[in-house]
C-alpha cells in the first residue's frame, strides 16, 4: 500500500475488531506517496517487550479472587445455578441458603451472578461478609445507616449508627429497614457471606444471626440470600433456631463446576476482548489440566504453592481453573 508523508509510525485500526492490530511503516524514503507495510502488534511486542503494559488489555479473569458485582460482565459458567436462586428469592421465602463446598464459587455466585440480577429488578442491596465483622447487628447498623445518608431523598432518618442498632435491637429487621430507608426500601435484599463465620463463634453470636435474620415473617421486598460451606450444614441443622430457619427457609446447593462449566469460563471472558485470542491448542490444555471430573483440580509443583496468577509467567504446566469462576492462565492470551 501507499500512505502520505506523516503517517509512518500511525497505528492500524480493525473496524470489526475495534481495536489497534499493528503499526504503519513506511518503506521507502519520505516523499508524496510512500510504500508501506503494516507491523502486527505481536511483532512490535516481541522487539520492543516495553510496549506490553501499554499494548496488553487487562486481564478478564480474577484469578483467585472472589468475583464483585462489578464483575459480572465477566462471570461465565453459572446461568443456570443464578437463575435457580433468583427464581427462588422471587418466591414466597425470606431466606434462601446457597451451600456447597469450600471455594465451589459460593460468593461470586452471590455478588457477581445473583445481585445484578437483584438489582435490575429494583431491590437494594445490602452486603455483609461475616468473616470482616464480630457482631452482626453493627454490622447490619452500619451498612443501613450508610445506605441512608447516600439517600437522594432529604436527611438521613437515624442520626447515626448506634441509633440504628438501637432500632435493630428492640423493632426487629424489617421494622428497621423502613424506619431507616422509608419508602425507597421497598425491595432490599441482604447479603450474608460466608456465614459459617458466624457459626465458629460463640452461641451468643449464632442466636444474634438468628434473632436478627430469620425471626422475620416473609415479607414482600424483603429478601435474605446466606452463603454458607457444606461442613457447617450439620451445625446450622442441629442449631434449634438456624435449623428452624433453613427448614422453613428455600436451601439452594452448589456442585463445583463441571467440564462444560469450566469451558466456558475459560473460553468466554477473552472473546469479550478486541484482537486477543488463545494460542492454538492452549483453552483445551487448560480444561485438561483442570481435570476430567467436575470439581477436580490438578496441583502442581512449582517450587512453591501453586498460586501463580493470570499474567505471571513461570515455566512448567499451565495452573488450572480457579474453582470459583476465573483460570488460572499462566500468560495472557496473545494479543493479535
Amino acid at each position: 500500500m501507499h500512505v502520505k508523508g506523516g503517517f509512518s509510525g500511525s497505528p492500524v485500526w480493525d473496524n470489526e475488531l475495534g481495536a489497534a492490530v499493528g503499526m504503519m511503516v513506511a518503506a521507502q524514503p519520505v516523499r508524496e506517496a510512500q510504500q508501506a507495510f503494516v507491523l502486527r502488534t505481536r511483532t512490535l511486542l516481541k522487539e520492543v517487550p516495553e510496549l506490553a503494559p501499554y499494548v496488553s488489555p487487562a486481564t478478564p479473569f480474577r484469578g483467585l479472587s472472589t468475583f464483585q458485582e462489578d464483575d459480572a460482565d465477566v462471570f461465565f459458567g453459572r446461568d443456570d445455578d443464578i437463575e435457580r436462586v433468583v427464581t427462588a428469592l422471587r418466591g414466597d421465602q425470606l431466606t434462601i441458603t446457597v451451600y456447597g463446598p469450600s471455594g465451589c464459587g459460593k460468593s461470586s455466585l452471590a455478588l457477581a451472578g445473583v445481585v445484578p440480577r437483584m438489582r435490575r429488578d429494583g431491590y437494594q442491596i445490602l452486603q455483609l461478609n461475616a468473616t470482616r465483622f464480630a457482631s452482626l447487628r453493627s454490622a447490619l447498623a452500619t451498612e443501613l445507616f450508610e445506605i441512608s445518608r447516600s439517600e437522594p431523598h432529604g436527611p438521613p432518618r437515624a442520626q447515626n449508627a448506634d441509633q440504628v442498632e438501637a432500632w435493630l435491637a428492640n423493632l426487629g429487621l424489617a421494622d428497621t429497614v423502613h424506619r431507616a430507608l422509608g419508602s425507597s426500601a421497598d425491595r432490599l435484599l441482604v447479603v450474608l457471606d460466608q456465614a459459617e463465620a458466624l457459626l465458629e463463634g460463640s452461641e451468643a453470636v449464632a442466636e444474634e444471626l438468628a434473632g436478627l435474620l430469620f425471626s422475620e415473617l416473609p415479607r414482600d421486598g424483603l429478601r435474605v440470600l446466606i452463603t454458607l460451606r457444606a461442613d457447617f450444614m450439620d451445625a446450622a441443622l442441629n442449631h434449634a433456631r438456624f435449623g428452624s430457619a433453613l427448614n422453613r427457609g428455600v436451601t439452594v446447593p452448589l456442585t463445583p463446576m463441571s467440564r462444560d462449566q469450566l469451558a466456558e469460563v475459560i473460553s468466554e471472558p477473552v472473546k469479550r476482548i478486541p484482537a486477543v485470542e488463545y494460542d492454538p491448542g492452549l483453552e483445551r490444555r487448560i480444561l485438561d489440566d483442570a481435570g476430567g471430573e467436575p470439581g477436580i483440580i490438578r496441583g502442581r509443583d512449582d517450587g512453591g504453592n501453586g498460586d501463580k496468577l493470570p499474567g505471571q509467567p513461570y515455566p512448567g504446566p499451565l495452573p488450572p481453573p480457579t474453582p470459583d469462576g476465573g483460570p488460572g492462565v499462566p500468560n495472557p492470551p496473545k494479543v493479535a
